[in-house]
């Protein structure tokens, strides 16, 4: 195989979020181009990204026009950790270290103090441990928002109501980078942290669900989460946001959803499971999908982290991407 032997390209518009891309083979190198950045007249501007396998993880090479108009000069730079390229084995995922947090708020989306956010970014997904103060957050996965460096992180999507106290002290580990890598099957099964009493429910997950319109989803509504008439139903989601979705099942008579209190542990907890998707062919996270109610999406791939200045991109920016292998002896 001759050096930089390109095996695989693509292409894709930014949503300003991370992208994942199934290599299952492994590459050995990638390259990115922003498209839209470089059409754009505007002066700081990252094109181009690059990452070999020598380099560290998530990071890599950029280079950004210094200049507004064309021939301006460009620089070129190594990206901050976090920001750049990262490979992963979608079969292989093992939660970090225990770190430890000091406090949690008694909020609807908590906050949670801690000496060390290293590793964090927003839409990283974490789980809480080991707190006594509020036992119901523990052991539900959280995706993240405001993190402030070394003091606090935030849950992302709010809960139905108050934990009902305040945390005091326990652990936290990373659980995967975000839910693009997060799940082994897809569609995956979700926590729940509320529900609309509405002519169409609408359903808050605790981590970004990536669910898709015509996906089935059964839900687990034990009693100490309030709308146990819901329990069993299996409804066909009508419309998503990232952390949200809307079922064909009318929810305004049921008992409102009550995010468990503190009175209720130990309890199983409120999940969304998906039974099947409606659709004929589909695609999820770039991988091709058949209407079974789950698929096994392990592989080997490469997570783009979105923004700007990382090759993700940000909203609407249209990449190319071409990544190959080495020679070998």
């Amino acid at each position: 195989m001759a050096y930089d032997t390109y095996i695989s390209s693509g292409t894709f518009t930014g949503t300003g979020n991370s992208v994942f891309l199934p290599f299952p083979g492994g590459v050995d190198w990638i390259r990115v181009y922003n498209q839209t950045a470089l059409a754009q007249a505007a002066a700081n501007l990252a094109y181009e990204f690059y990452w070999q396998t020598e380099m560290p993880q998530g990071q890599g090479i950029f280079w950004t026009k210094q200049g507004a108009v064309a021939n301006d000069p460009v620089t070129v730079g190594f990206l901050a950790a976090g920001l750049g390229f990262s490979r992963y084995d979608l079969s292989m995922l093992s939660p970090g270290a225990p770190v430890i947090e000091t406090a949690i708020t008694n909020a609807v989306q908590p906050v949670v103090s801690t000496g060390s956010t290293a590793g964090l970014a927003v839409g990283t997904i974490v789980r809480l441990s080991n707190d006594a103060g509020q036992p119901n957050t523990m052991g539900i996965d959280f995706e993240i928002d405001t993190i402030v460096a070394n003091t606090s992180f935030r849950v992302r999507y709010a809960l139905a109501n108050v934990p009902g106290a305040a945390g005091t002290g326990g652990f936290y580990r990373i659980i995967a980078p975000n839910s693009q890598v997060y799940p082994l099957f897809a569609p995956p099964w979700r926590f729940i942290v509320n529900i609309s009493q509405a002519a169409n429910a609408v359903v808050t997950t605790s981590v970004s669900h990536n669910f898709l319109v015509g996906d089935n989803i059964r839900f687990n509504i034990p009693n100490a989460w309030g709308m146990t008439q819901l329990n069993g139903q299996i409804g066909t989601i009508t419309a998503v946001t990232a952390g949200t979705f809307t079922v064909n099942i009318n929810t305004t008579g049921y008992n409102a959803f009550t995010y468990a209190a503190i009175a209720a542990v130990p309890f199983s907890w409120a999940q969304a499971i998906p039974m099947s998707a409606n659709t004929s062919y589909i695609v999820q996270n770039n991988l091709y999908l058949t209407p079974d109610a789950t698929n096994n999406i392990a592989t080997y791939g490469m997570l783009l982290p979105g923004g700007a200045a990382s090759p993700g991109g940000a909203n609407a920016d249209v990449l190319y991407w071409i990544a190959g292998k080495n020679f070998s002896v």
